[in-house]
């Protein structure tokens, strides 16, 4: 794809529009030589450089450069070439030999792109070497190449070059930015990083920048990976003190944190600190997935149950209205009073929330428990009326729903339906 919108743009910018970069493409990726992906790279840049030569006025020649200055159309050879050597693991070093784009031949723009396929790539260690080479021929690195630069070590998790990177953009006077800072939070969140996420951090916060939306999600969601929620709400907290905004992704990820570390009370207390405007169910969903765990089963039944139906009342005071998590969770509360399932089932039909499978599932194995067959059977072709298809997870839940009220027919016959589709149980 980068090839082809490569070729397409250098087309383009010739003032003839000839076509000339495919002949040079074919040319590049013919492997009618025995040469390596490095020699190869090596015999184009004397041939492409010895036809520019060729091509120039036999008068008056000016002084060569100290490297030549290709057409737009060879810029671009060089690009695919670049990529490709980005993509082959057996050939990785061959991409020094097509750093090429140094500021006597390429344009910002070039130079960006070659950036961009280093994050498309996950090779960090070229988008520095490429970030480097263009500051050693004269282009101080501007905000676009050092996000695309951070942007290649986030995807390969390279803490340790994005560190070079920032430096690299202190020495040039480049300014921090929450777009790149965007970046280097999500290196450290997928290096498992938790000192260079701090460190990153407090950098940000010393500069009196914020996060982005998107930069704050990576760090409250690392905190809470790492077992430290409360750490990430220290964050949110410090970010509504400074005045940024907060959204329900990421209250929801210190939530979530909180109930895999079985504090639901502090889950609880955590939803009184939702953003005024936030309008998103989430949070709440995190609080009630909490009620309906396994570990939760500390607390009677009905004392959960009736934490979750307060939980609704808490939703409609903050207008936050439920969505399809949130009645599927409630049904899975509910699964053994049907009579509470059917009525959820109706509100959601009257406000337009379609299903998905894991209400069908919760909603048939209620009916199943209470040996309502008929009712079952309706809804599961509801469900594939609906355009959804059973998988293993569905049938392994309602067969095992039927065998546990003594529905042994019932439950065989599922088990054959399965089969039949080609279900593995």
């Amino acid at each position: 794809m980068a090839g082809r919108l490569l070729a397409g743009r250098a087309a383009a910018m010739l003032p003839s529009g000839r076509a000339v970069l495919p002949a040079l493409h074919a040319r590049w990726s013919s492997g009618s030589t025995p040469f390596t992906l490095t020699e190869r790279a090596a015999a184009l840049q004397r041939q492409l450089a010895q036809e520019h030569r060729l091509a120039s006025p036999p008068e008056s020649p000016p002084p060569a450069p100290p490297s030549p200055q290709f057409p737009p159309e060879v810029l671009a050879e060089w690009l695919l070439a670049f990529d490709a050597a980005l993509r082959d693991p057996s050939a990785r070093r061959a991409a020094d030999a097509l750093l090429l784009l140094d500021g006597a031949s390429a344009t910002e723009s070039e130079c960006i792109t070659a950036l961009r396929l280093c994050a498309e790539a996950k090779n960090g260690a070229m988008a520095l070497a490429l970030l480097e080479r263009l500051v050693a021929v004269g282009h101080p690195p501007r905000l676009r190449a050092v996000e695309h630069a951070v942007r290649a070590c986030a995807a390969a998790g390279d803490v340790e070059r994005m560190w070079q990177c920032f430096a690299l953009a202190e020495r040039h006077a480049v300014e921090l930015h929450p777009r790149v800072l965007k970046y280097g939070f999500q290196t450290c969140r997928r290096a498992e990083d938790r000192g260079a996420s701090e460190r990153l951090w407090a950098r940000m916060r010393r500069a009196a920048l914020l996060p982005c939306g998107v930069g704050l999600r990576h760090v409250v969601a690392q905190c809470a990976e790492a077992g430290e929620w409360r750490v990430g709400v220290q964050k949110l907290r410090e970010m509504a003190e400074a005045g940024g905004r907060t959204s329900a992704i990421h209250w929801s990820a210190v939530i979530a944190g909180a109930i895999r570390d079985r504090q639901l009370e502090e889950a609880e207390a955590l939803l009184d600190e939702l953003p005024p405007y936030e309008r998103d169910p989430s949070p709440f969903n995190a609080v009630l997935n909490g009620y309906s765990a396994l570990w939760a089963s500390g607390r009677l039944e009905t004392e959960r149950i009736a934490n979750a139906e307060a939980l609704l009342q808490r939703m409609a005071a903050r207008q936050v209205l439920p969505d399809v998590t949130t009645y599927s969770t409630l049904i899975k509360l509910h699964v053994f009073n049907v009579q509470r399932v059917e009525q959820l089932l109706a509100e959601m039909q009257a406000a337009g929330i379609e299903r998905d499978i894991n209400v069908y599932a919760h909603a048939s194995k209620a009916f199943l428990f209470s040996k309502r067959t008929a009712d079952a059977d309706a809804l599961m072709h509801a469900m594939r009326e609906a355009g959804i298809v059973p998988n293993a997870w569905f049938y392994q839940a309602t067969i095992t729903a039927a065998h546990s009220v003594g529905l042994l027919d019932y439950a065989d016959a599922l088990y054959r339906r399965a089969v039949g589709n080609g279900i593995k149980l």
